[in-house]
């Protein structure tokens, strides 16, 4: 069945999306004609990371994003990640792992995204400390809220609730957070960053 063709604004809306979504790695299409219904699916697709409320992080390797399938979307060497205002993507060759840093009420924060599920025993090798948190997205859209731990023991019991036994799958997106300090730490992390990164 054929859609309508979008005009006006509508089309140019569709095409700057696509655009941008081309730029980012995630449509192959010609972004200059009239969005197919393909194109408007992926335009639906990442709607998150139009907004700016995800990011597209590139891994080195198809290898290294098809760790991440279960957990984000993933395309050839992307992965979209959910991401917060100013929060800033990196990847560790080292660990294999998708971090990031952030200020949130002050302070640092930085965040790792496990590319496998988390249980009891492998989140015994994890860091541990009063800095420490294990976060959990409950929810969606706007909705979500965000419920932190301090251990990942503590995170397990709560999920078992009845309340919450519809989330059968919640050890794959389970995020690690470590308090860093202030603002000030954050700054000169993002720096020494940026210098390692033009070696």
């Amino acid at each position: 069945m054929s859609i309508k063709k979008l005009t006006g604004a509508q089309l140019k809306k569709a095409k700057s999306d696509l655009a941008a979504l081309k730029k980012l790695g995630l449509y192959s299409g010609d972004a200059r004609k009239q969005p197919t219904r393909y194109a408007r699916d992926q335009i639906k697709k990442y709607s998150d990371v139009l907004a700016g409320r995800a990011k597209v992080v590139t891994l080195p390797k198809r290898k290294d994003a098809k760790t991440y399938t279960e957990i984000f979307r993933t395309k050839a060497r992307k992965v979209v990640v959910p991401a917060r205002k100013g929060e800033k993507f990196f990847y560790s060759k080292k660990s294999g792992e998708i971090f990031s840093y952030n200020t949130e009420y002050g302070h640092a924060i930085r965040r790792i995204f496990p590319k496998h599920a988390l249980t009891e025993a492998t989140a015994a090798d994890l860091p541990k400390g009063k800095n420490i948190r294990f976060a959990i997205p409950i929810g969606t859209g706007s909705g979500t809220r965000r419920m932190r731990f301090s251990t990942f023991k503590e995170l397990s019991d709560y999920m078992k609730s009845d309340s919450l036994k519809r989330y059968n799958k919640w050890q794959n997106y389970v995020e690690i957070e470590e308090i860093l300090g202030n603002k000030k730490t954050v700054a000169k992390i993002e720096t020494d960053l940026e210098d390692s990164e033009d070696d």
